[in-house]
């Protein structure tokens, strides 16, 4: 039997490619695609870039379309590419994301609605510890591409997070942060501590590339050099010298 078409919303992020790993059996994956503001055109994403997301193409031996969406309707938008760029031009019924949790009011749910293309989305609601024992269990090679410096507070480090890789002992290391504010909280009885970080950064917390995983099957990728920046509330790494390494 024929598997469906299928197209995944793609970041690069730990998220969509674990969403891509679980459903490559039972969908015919024909392209990435990346929808991204029209303002990217001239400022790229800094948790997400082009650049490395179109080596991840390269890697997983798939087409990779940017579509770019336009304000201030951004709902209409969505539609309208959903259905030209995904339904027409590609013939696919089904997007694939890895989204976790309802964004913004169900907005992809409404990006489909009337377009003929069905939303999947493996990993909803799932819990964290499961999607993150999945990405090491396939020993998924994560980068910390990004992070929101407010939630984590002035006193941490964002050098042990940004830049890192995703493993056991870092997700132990956000533990011990929401142990520390849950405990600064209970001393001071007024939440000053602030809010505990999402395991998985749902919240906003922080973003990731994935450099290697089971389904790079044209390579891995090799980063040169990563020189850490700061633009506000942001603190981001840029990847240099970034090459695809073929297998041996």
């Amino acid at each position: 039997m024929d598997r469906p078409r299928a197209v995944i919303s793609f970041t690069g992020g730990k998220d969509c490619t674990l969403a891509l790993h679980r459903l490559n059996d039972s969908y015919d994956v024909v392209a990435l695609v990346t929808f991204a503001p029209s303002a990217t055109r001239d400022k790229p994403f800094k948790a997400h870039p082009l650049t490395l997301v179109a080596i991840q193409a390269q890697a997983l031996g798939l087409p990779h379309h940017t579509v770019y969406i336009d304000g201030p309707n951004y709902l209409d938008s969505y539609r309208q590419q959903i259905t030209t760029k995904l339904r027409e031009e590609l013939i696919v019924r089904y997007l694939i994301t890895g989204d976790i949790l309802d964004v913004c009011n169900n907005f992809m749910g409404r990006a489909v609605e009337t377009t003929g293309v069905e939303l999947v989305r493996p990993l909803f609601e799932l819990p964290r510890q499961n999607i993150l024992d999945d990405v090491f269990a396939r020993n998924f090679k994560v980068i910390v591409s990004c992070a929101n410096v407010t939630k984590f507070g002035p006193s941490f480090d964002m050098s042990t997070l940004v830049g890192q890789q995703l493993t056991p002992q870092l997700i132990q290391h956000l533990r011990d942060l929401n142990a520390e504010r849950l405990k600064q909280q209970q001393v001071d009885g007024d939440g000053s501590g602030g809010p505990s970080v999402d395991l998985a950064g749902e919240y906003g917390e922080f973003h990731t590339m994935v450099l290697d995983a089971p389904l790079f099957k044209h390579g891995s990728i090799n980063i040169g050099s990563m020189v850490m920046q700061r633009d506000t509330d942001y603190c981001y790494v840029t990847f240099e010298n970034t090459t695809l390494v073929t297998r041996p």
